[in-house]
């Protein structure tokens, strides 16, 4: 129970780290600065919503990847 747990929680780390790698590179290709303005503000088009869909992507697909390799290691020690 503690190896899957220890499994989970790497492939949880590089798939979030990747995520938001990969969303990061998404908003800084997609950010288009407004030199007519003044202001500081930055505007994202992707929304609130990013942050809390990368750790549910993330979650989602380590415990998938979680689940395979678990099931793999049980035919082989078998």
């Amino acid at each position: 129970m503690l190896k899957k747990y220890a499994i989970f929680l790497v492939i949880f780390m590089v798939l979030y780290l990747a995520l938001q790698l990969s969303v990061g590179a998404v908003l800084t290709a997609m950010y288009q600065p407004d030199v007519t303005s003044v202001k500081n503000d930055v505007v994202y088009k992707l929304g609130a919503f990013t942050p809390a869909l990368t750790i549910i992507a993330a979650a989602a697909i380590s415990y998938f990847l979680t689940y395979k390799l678990g099931k793999k290691v049980k035919v082989r020690t078998n």
